[in-house]
């Protein structure tokens, strides 16, 4: 029986699971044969009007040589962004489906990351970037004490204007404290590429641990889900073509 594909549009939350060629997954080197999600989340479109494809379209479609993300967006009322075409791996707080539990972070020794792309973005502001869910509990929606973590792969436009840690190996950090109508409060750290590469490999594991500069005890910290996707703004349009995502869960 041939794999479900993840490929998904629409103008609203639309979601569907499957696995895909270019993303791969691994557990001590080891190919890990566990099912993602792609999601089309334009959460950040203010009115269900707008939900249409003439004003906000967002798109995964996976052709031979790529998982193409797709996102666009006319001149209408957003939040912060219109919305984040991604891929997921892991259970968010949010999904309620059976899927691969990544479980605390102090489990691992590293989370090696290794991303190759094409950024291609018109108009007011986008951006390829992984999302992170690290939360204090094993299960439940967000509190005030959970954490999102993102690294910006690649970006067009102007960048939030939140708090400057300085920089840290080869990325500018920024923090923000969530008001309680963000996310049930929390927190948020940015980790932004000095310089533009479009292949790259991280740590996440090393990237959590820095954060405790703000938030103690994260290692014991749940990472929920692992997101990769393009968040983009109204007057916007912007397709990613990945190459290959790979993810390699180290246990200690």
């Amino acid at each position: 029986m041939a794999e479900n594909k993840l490929d998904i549009e629409g103008s609203k939350y639309e979601s569907t699971t499957g696995k895909s060629k270019f993303v791969i997954l691994k557990k001590n080197d080891q190919i890990l044969n566990e099912n993602i999600s792609s999601i089309t989340n334009l959460w950040g479109v203010e009115k269900n009007s707008d939900r249409i494809k003439d004003k906000a379209f967002a798109r995964i479609k996976e052709s031979k040589d790529y998982l193409i993300f797709y996102g666009k967006a006319s001149d209408i009322l957003c939040k912060f962004v219109c919305g984040y075409p991604s891929i997921r791996i892991g259970k968010s707080p949010w999904d309620k489906r059976e899927l691969f539990e990544i479980g605390q972070a102090k489990k691992y020794n590293k989370i090696e990351i290794f991303t190759e792309w094409i950024f291609k973005a018109n108009g007011e502001s986008a951006n390829f970037t992984y999302d992170v869910w690290i939360t204090k509990n094993k299960t439940g929606e967000l509190t005030s004490d959970d954490v999102e973590l993102m690294v910006w792969l690649d970006k067009s436009g102007d960048f939030k204007s939140w708090e400057d840690l300085g920089n840290f190996k080869e990325f500018n950090v920024r923090f923000a404290k969530k008001g309680a109508n963000w996310n049930n409060g929390g927190f948020v750290f940015a980790f932004v590429y000095l310089d533009k590469n479009n292949k790259r490999k991280f740590d996440l594991i090393e990237l959590i641990n820095y954060c405790r500069k703000k938030i103690a005890n994260i290692e014991e910290y749940h990472v929920r889900s692992i997101e990769l996707g393009t968040e983009f703004a109204k007057n916007t349009e912007v397709e990613v073509k990945l190459k290959k995502a790979e993810v390699n869960f180290i246990e200690k």
